[in-house]
């Protein structure tokens, strides 16, 4: 959103922007979280160590769908934001046409 606010990129510039201004951070954390759960998963406590591997498993889809899954999204509801104000503002012109050209009444 940033991006496409203050420096005026389209949708698809715009999750570029924001993949190379954080996508390291994003990954390196998500990287560090699985590697703590991982340990945990380590665990001779059977509850423990199985709530550690699932986190650290979960932890790392979500890194996978925030690079690959979410970027996609953002773009189709993009070009679905763009249609629906293509069609408001068609809906608005229409409406400004009409009252042009409809009759004064005095």
């Amino acid at each position: 959103l940033r991006g496409r606010r203050e420096k005026g990129m389209n949708a698809a510039d715009a999750i570029r922007y924001t993949l190379h201004t954080v996508g390291a951070a994003m990954f390196v954390n998500s990287l560090i979280l699985s590697f703590g759960f991982g340990v945990l998963a380590m665990s001779t406590f059977k509850i423990n160590a199985e709530m550690g591997l699932l986190t650290a498993l979960a932890v790392l889809i979500a890194l996978f769908f925030d690079f690959l899954l979410l970027p996609a999204i953002l773009m189709a509801g993009s070009k679905f934001r763009s249609t629906v104000t293509k069609t408001k503002t068609q809906l608005v012109l229409t409406e400004n046409e009409k009252t042009k050209s409809a009759p004064a009444n005095l």
